[in-house]
């Protein structure tokens, strides 16, 4: 199993509402880079990135980490790893 690599900006000690909604709210966008990799970026109801993926070779690569945030990032724990 592919490693997902994502940095997260931790508000509040959560991270909430990374479901589907309008562009107004929380989203996920997919984007291509200049070398033609997809990636991800989820932002926050302010219009702020609070993360960005990896990069992907497909685009259906990109929408599986997508898919595995979404699924693993409301129980993931909080490792400190700075102690």
């Amino acid at each position: 199993m592919k490693k997902l690599f994502i940095s997260l900006v931790i508000i509040k000690d959560s991270l909430i509402g990374i479901g589907d909604l309008d562009m107004g709210g929380e989203r996920f966008e997919i984007k291509k880079s200049t070398d033609g990799q997809f990636y991800f970026v989820l932002v926050a109801p302010n219009n702020e990135v609070i993360a960005k993926s990896e990069m992907y070779k497909s685009k259906d690569g990109c929408e599986n980490g997508i898919r595995a945030v979404k699924e693993y990032a409301p129980t993931a724990l909080i490792v400190d790893k700075t102690i």
